[in-house]
């Protein structure tokens, strides 16, 4: 809780702010997260809300141009930021498709979580990748960290909260597509990447 306090201060304490922080951190907890990873989950639910701003940039802002427009600003970017908070929360597709622009900024924002994408950082881990090409930079958004733990690759990543975070939404919406195609015995759901031989075998066991 004093973690939380304090990215709430960091991020200016706005409502939205705390939602979305009571959403990850409650999506979080259910998914069999260990206490102990919870506080980079803290992080990551901060940052999220940071799309939206905080309270303390907009009244900064207000003083050098006219407040009216700030404030016009601001709840564009509340409104921008509500779709993610939704997401977490509600942990289904959306019922309304979201614009290309949402999609990127989502992973733009998660992909900044990581911990090899910090400014400053240069960790050695075996899943800290490291992308010279921006061009390959832009085409995965950004997202080179890997996820899971040794022995469990659907455990969270403490050093990838972003990708964590993209796993964990990715298995709960293909939980819910199965559930809206009539697949309403399935419990759970698992997200990965296959090649075409792995694919088959999969589908054939």
């Amino acid at each position: 809780r004093r973690r939380i306090g304090r990215f709430q201060h960091r991020i200016g304490g706005s409502e939205l702010a705390t939602n979305t922080i009571s959403a990850c951190v409650k999506f979080a907890r259910p998914q069999g997260i260990p206490t102990a990873h919870t506080n980079r989950h803290h992080l990551c639910a901060a940052q999220l809300a940071a799309m939206a701003q905080s309270e303390e940039f907009y009244a900064a802002a207000a003083k050098l141009v006219d407040a009216h427009v700030v404030e016009q600003a601001r709840q564009v970017s509340r409104t921008n930021a509500a779709p993610v908070l939704q997401l977490v929360n509600d942990r289904k597709l959306p019922a309304d498709g979201w614009s290309d622009a949402a999609v990127e900024r989502l992973l733009r924002d998660c992909a900044a979580m990581d911990s090899n994408n910090f400014g400053g950082n240069v960790g050695v881990g075996e899943r800290e990748a490291r992308v010279w090409s921006g061009v390959v930079r832009r085409r995965h958004a950004g997202l080179a960290h890997g996820v899971g733990r040794s022995g469990d690759i659907a455990a969270v990543q403490p050093k990838a909260a972003g990708s964590s975070l993209l796993a964990k939404l990715s298995n709960a919406l293909a939980l819910d597509a199965l559930k809206e195609a009539g697949l309403t015995e399935f419990a759970d759901a698992l997200v990965l990447p296959c090649a075409t031989g792995l694919s088959l075998s999969l589908s054939l066991l």
